[in-house]
């Protein structure tokens, strides 16, 4: 028999800033792999790994165990995660990581040189990255880019219709309008398959 036992541990880390005696400011960094302001650590991610590679636990035992954790049903926050159908179904706002996303569109502009919307996104997507590191002091990206950034997003998913003949998706979604977007886009690729 093998038992196991699943605790929680919330890890809190803080940076200092401050003004030194030269006048210039200072400001103390995250320690190595802190890349949010909330994220689960490397035991979750093997953890989920091992279940659903190993044990090959299937979506509804997935969706039990997470709700047996007891960490997503009260979150009221934006859920971040990398399309896992067990997380869909929650009720909090949802998000998908940028990470898997640039790993699906390297995969679609590979595979598929004529639809360089991907090429576009990856693009952008690197280019916001790239604004929001420089606007580390800033509470927000100064309007303008903001503006530019969703101008540009706007322009490449109308290219991107144009060339597939299917609308948009919207990258955030209440949770249920996501599942029917992805219900709606099963049904397609059911109908039309490649």
């Amino acid at each position: 028999m093998v038992e196991m036992e699943i605790q929680r541990k919330v890890i809190e880390y803080r940076i200092v800033g401050g003004t030194g005696a030269c006048g210039r400011a200072q400001r103390s960094t995250f320690p190595a792999g802190i890349e949010a302001p909330v994220q689960y650590g490397l035991g979750v991610s093997a953890f989920a790994v091992y279940m659903t590679q190993y044990q090959l636990l299937p979506y509804q035992r997935g969706a039990e165990a997470l709700d047996a954790f007891g960490l997503l049903v009260p979150f009221a926050g934006v859920f971040m995660h990398d399309h896992g159908s067990a997380c869909q179904r929650y009720s909090c706002w949802q998000a998908f990581c940028n990470a898997h996303h640039l790993r699906e569109l390297t995969a679609i502009a590979e595979r598929s040189p004529s639809q360089p919307w991907a090429t576009d996104m990856i693009a952008l997507l690197c280019q916001a990255d790239a604004l929001v590191g420089e606007a580390q002091n800033l509470k927000a990206l100064p309007t303008g880019d903001v503006e530019r950034l969703r101008t540009r997003y706007d322009t490449i998913l109308t290219e991107a219709e144009a060339e597939a003949g299917n609308p948009p998706v919207p990258a955030v979604l209440a949770p249920e309008e996501h599942r029917k977007a992805r219900e709606r886009k099963r049904r397609a690729e059911c109908d039309n398959p490649a």
